[in-house]
């Protein structure tokens, strides 16, 4: 299939955004958000998938909800159009499945399997939970147990936006990618990957994950007739959106409103021996 350079809209099976870190309904990156949803033809779109962190913090209410109105109603209407939207909470997001949004599905549990009617599987998870990293699940549990929850419903929404947005702001800004190891990642990430698809009949099966805001991909060796890839989707320091086309996958990076989208294929990253 040759590759579809350029287009006025986004199509394609499946469809996915992750680590937006989204602070402001009226910042660039919202605004980029927007113009690509109100963009998809849904004709022959099955997922549009979130994997997690599309808000820099987020916790499930009311308030939440009204602040991000845009992104909800445009969510709705693809699902009133017959598109599946699933929203996975990443590790800045809490109680998500609060926010209500009309026909769209919340996902707080690890990891969630699609197929799609071309008989295409993606095992999906926001990414984090990934390594196993004992220190780390520590705290997401801490953060995540009922009696933060039970405090942050007792607070109100601006206040706790502002302590939460500014505590999140900071450790997002200072985390150190660079320090990143790429191949204990990508080891994980495939062994991960590879232990439900021994079961699978399907002769496509993928691996989609967020989280580390790298776009890694490598070819997931299986067994039998299955093959298929992970893919790392990038966060949006440098917007992109992710799409699955006639088996095959496709990025294109966005830098305005109502540019064309060009549509490259991943490269396989990281070049290192796994």
């Amino acid at each position: 299939m040759s590759s579809p350079d350029e287009s006025r809209d986004v199509s394609g099976s499946l469809i996915v955004f992750s680590d937006l870190h989204l602070t402001d309904p009226n910042e660039e990156k919202a605004r980029l958000l927007y113009d690509a949803l109100e963009r998809i033809n849904p004709l022959g779109v099955e997922y549009l998938v979130f994997l997690g962190d599309t808000f820099n913090f987020c916790f499930g209410s009311s308030f939440y909800a009204k602040k991000y109105a845009f992104l909800g109603a445009a969510c709705e209407k693809l699902a009133a159009a017959g598109v599946k939207v699933v929203f996975f909470e990443g590790n800045h997001e809490f109680g998500i499945e609060g926010l209500q949004w009309k026909g769209v599905s919340f996902v707080s549990e690890k990891e969630l399997i699609l197929s799609l009617l071309s008989g295409a599987v993606f095992k999906c998870s926001h990414g984090d939970l990934i390594q196993k990293d004992l220190g780390y699940r520590l705290l997401r549990f801490v953060l995540k147990s009922r009696l933060v929850y039970f405090i942050a419903r007792h607070i109100s929404g601006e206040a706790l936006d502002l302590f939460a947005s500014s505590f999140s702001r900071v450790r997002h800004i200072r985390g150190d990618r660079s320090r990143l190891n790429h191949c204990a990642i990508m080891k994980s990430v495939i062994a991960w990957a590879s232990q439900p698809f021994s079961s699978q009949k399907s002769r496509s099966a993928h691996a989609l994950f967020g989280h580390f805001h790298e776009p890694y991909f490598a070819r997931l060796n299986s067994t039998g007739t299955s093959t298929g890839f992970v893919v790392g989707v990038p966060g949006w320091e440098k917007p992109n959106i992710l799409v699955f086309r006639e088996g095959e996958f496709f990025r294109s990076w966005l830098s305005e409103p109502g540019r064309p989208f060009t549509w490259s294929r991943p490269e396989v990253f990281p070049k290192i021996d796994l």
